[in-house]
């Protein structure tokens, strides 16, 4: 499913991120704002968390809803540099040591530490990892929990 597409960068944003980089549980986060009562969770493409285009997404989505925003390194400080010139050419190998399947995992393992601590959880997926690989299953669990919440709160 992986092709040029995923790694194209396209432009990288001149930017200055808004948010801050925070440890939530095991997880290196880009967070911006501090409401409690809604979280977005941003889930990025190969390019990761503290890549600028991401974090000036992240920003705009909490400018819009005022709602908190939280971008998880699930690639665990191993993204796709987008500095390097021919990105495709290292894809195949980068994905053997990231293989969707863990990132699925890791996604899981992030909403269930944010999830006592949100009343409502959204999630985003940027289109090129998590989402074409695990949308199912992620949101699979994300209806699950809210379904859960649901009868626990109501």
């Amino acid at each position: 499913m992986s092709g040029p597409c995923c790694v194209q960068l396209g432009a990288k944003l001149d930017y200055q991120s808004k948010g801050t980089i925070q440890q939530i549980g095991e997880f290196q986060t880009y967070q911006i704002g501090e409401n409690k009562s809604k979280v977005i969770v941003f889930f990025t493409d190969v390019f990761g968390y503290s890549f600028v285009n991401a974090q000036r997404l992240a920003d705009c989505f909490h400018n819009e809803t005022g709602a908190t925003v939280l971008i998880p390194d699930y690639f665990q400080n191993d993204p796709i540099d987008p500095n390097i010139e021919d990105l495709f050419s290292i894809l195949p190998d980068w994905l053997n040591k990231h293989p969707p399947s863990d990132a699925c995992r890791i996604g899981q393992q992030f909403i269930s530490t944010i999830q006592q601590q949100y009343q409502t959880i959204q999630v985003l997926f940027s289109f090129s990892f998590l989402f074409f690989h695990f949308r199912k299953q992620l949101l699979d669990f994300v209806d699950y929990w809210l379904l859960l919440w649901s009868k626990s709160c109501c």
